[in-house]
C-alpha cells in the first residue's frame, strides 16, 4: 500500500478577537504518519494551548484509524507521549495527557493511554519501593524464624530470601503469629 502524503491547506490570516490566527486542516486517507510528523515538527514552535489543539486533532485522527491500521496505534500513542514527556514543560505534561486521553473514543484504549501516563521514573520508584518491600518481609521474615526456632536450616533461609511472592511472604509472616513450630509454616513445603 502506498501511504499518502498529508494534504495541509491553510485558511491564512482569519480574524479572531486577539487578532490572526492560522488555521489548518489535515487530510491523509492511508495513514496519519505525515500528519504525526507535521504535528511533531509544529509542537516545537507552538504556544501550549496551539498544541493542545493540534494533539487533540492528531490523537482522534489516529484514535479513529481504520481496524487493518490500528495495530500501530499504541505504538504511535507511545511515541506522542514520550515526545511530550521529553519535548514539553512538566507543568504542561498532565494537562496534554489529559487532552490525549480525551481525545480517544475507545474505552480500552484511553486505558492504554492512563497507563503510559507514568514516566519511567515513577516506573523505576515502583520497581525499587516493589523490592524493598520484599526485601524488607524476606529479612523481617528470618529474623522473627530465628528469634522463635533458634538454628534455622539454610534451605529454609535460601527459600525465604529467594521468594519473590509479596502475597506468599505476607502469607508466611501471618502463619508465624500462631504457629508453634517450623513445619507449621509450610516453608519446608517449598524446598
Amino acid at each position: 500500500m502506498q501511504i499518502s502524503k498529508p494534504r495541509i491547506s491553510t485558511d491564512k490570516d482569519k480574524q479572531t478577537a486577539k487578532g490572526t490566527k492560522t488555521e489548518q486542516s489535515f487530510s491523509c486517507p492511508h495513514f496519519p504518519a505525515g500528519f504525526f510528523a507535521y504535528s511533531v515538527d509544529h509542537e516545537r514552535r507552538s504556544r501550549t494551548k496551539e498544541f493542545g489543539q493540534l494533539l487533540e486533532r492528531v490523537v482522534a485522527h489516529l484514535d479513529g484509524m481504520p481496524a487493518a491500521e490500528r495495530r500501530r496505534l499504541g505504538e504511535l500513542l507511545s511515541y506522542i507521549r514520550a515526545m511530550l514527556y521529553h519535548e514539553r514543560s512538566e507543568s504542561e505534561q498532565n494537562r496534554l495527557q489529559e487532552v490525549m486521553e480525551n481525545a480517544v473514543q475507545d474505552e480500552a484504549t484511553r486505558q492504554e493511554v492512563r497507563k503510559m501516563r507514568k514516566t519511567g521514573a515513577q516506573a523505576l520508584m515502583e520497581r525499587g519501593a516493589h523490592k524493598a518491600g520484599l526485601l524488607t518481609r524476606q529479612q523481617t521474615l528470618v529474623r522473627l524464624l530465628r528469634k522463635r526456632f533458634g538454628s534455622i536450616p539454610s534451605e529454609v533461609v535460601s527459600v525465604v530470601e529467594a521468594t519473590d511472592d509479596v502475597d506468599q511472604l505476607d502469607d508466611w509472616l501471618d502463619r508465624f503469629a500462631t504457629a508453634q513450630t517450623l513445619e507449621e509454616l509450610g516453608i519446608g513445603d517449598q524446598v
